[in-house]
């Protein structure tokens, strides 16, 4: 399995990129945010990748961040969900925003993503939200040591890095915001990613 690519942007095709590692062509299909943040033919690029054996081919999928990868990876997952509607809503929203309609049950905003209807809304709330518990254990320590450590867990799982969050936890921590309830803070975390993410 291929887990990520490094090598030199040779060039950007219609819904993929080439990547020249080694004198080898790669042939990555990326999402439409990604061309925005991608260096010029020519720089070192790193990518994330996710790889699909299909019949007569194989297909590398390409993530700038770890987080774009875990969530393409857990949409894949999600019943009449392909690699091509997952890219689309990869596309067009933030890991942390979807996670936040997921969480919030957000048929709204769901739905206003490309290729996802109503049911299919449904679908992602119901199958995901079940998978993001499951991230972590129960989230009902007696210490809060314990709970912090189970928010850890599921953002870390969810592909975000330590570095990220652990600034703002410490904040949400000392103003004495977080609650003990994995969704409450998780929603509150999550929030704050996204909110920090789209000021960018």
């Amino acid at each position: 399995m291929v887990s990520f690519l490094r090598g030199r942007l040779a060039f950007c095709e219609e819904d993929a990129v080439v990547i020249d590692v080694g004198g080898v062509g790669y042939t990555v299909y990326v999402h439409k945010r990604s061309f925005r943040e991608m260096p010029p033919p020519g720089d070192e690029i790193f990518i994330y990748t996710c790889m699909q054996v299909m019949e007569n081919e194989f297909r590398l999928y390409g993530f700038l961040h770890r987080e774009e990868r875990e969530l393409f990876k857990r949409l894949i997952t999600v019943s009449g969900m392909g690699a091509k509607s997952a890219l689309s809503i990869l596309g067009a929203a933030e890991p942390a925003a979807f996670y936040q309609a997921v969480i919030n049950g957000d048929e709204k905003f769901l739905t206003s993503l490309p290729g996802i209807g109503k049911k299919t809304a449904q679908r992602l709330i119901f199958e995901l939200k079940e998978k993001l518990w499951s991230l972590g254990s129960v989230y009902a320590g007696e210490e809060n040591g314990e709970r912090a450590a189970e928010l850890v867990e599921v953002l870390e799982a969810l592909g975000y890095k330590r570095s990220e969050f652990y600034p703002l936890l410490h904040e949400l921590k000392r103003k004495k915001e977080l609650t003990g309830c994995l969704e409450e803070d998780l929603k509150k975390v999550l929030r704050f990613i996204n909110q920090r993410q789209s000021s960018v």
